[in-house]
């Protein structure tokens, strides 16, 4: 739906949504470099049950953006939403953030500070945990 920058040589905001860990989402740093917040929102179709998201950091070798301190929130609507903060490691496996079973159509992530302390955001993956019915 919509990102806040991308560095589109590198790294398109649909590479955090591609399924394909290889690729990544990297924000905007040629010709200019935006500080965070970096956000990337994206639509699940419908509204669909979900109880979590996970976080992959790049897995290039580079660790610019690496997320540190994020939020992740959902919305039915694209408007109203509902949030939840937290911190990161800084370990390059697959990150999770867990809730209880929730109704999303539109999801948001934002990476608030990175793991260098640098100015950027960068994602492997993001994705929605499904909820078990």
């Amino acid at each position: 739906v919509s990102v806040s920058s991308e560095q589109s040589d590198e790294g398109p905001a649909k590479n955090a949504l591609d399924g394909n860990p290889a690729t990544y989402w990297h924000t905007q740093y040629d010709p200019k470099t935006f500080s965070p917040p970096h956000e990337i929102v994206w639509d699940l179709g419908k509204p669909s049950a979900i109880s979590g998201f996970s976080y992959l950091p790049r897995q290039d070798g580079g660790t610019n953006g690496n997320a540190k301190d994020y939020e992740f929130a959902w919305s039915l609507d694209g408007k109203e939403w509902t949030s939840k903060k937290g911190t990161f490691d800084s370990s390059l496996g697959r990150h999770g953030l867990m809730f209880p079973k929730t109704e999303a159509r539109y999801c948001r992530f934002r990476i608030l500070s990175s793991q260098n302390g640098g100015p950027w955001g960068s994602a492997a993956e993001i994705d929605v945990i499904p909820a078990f019915r």
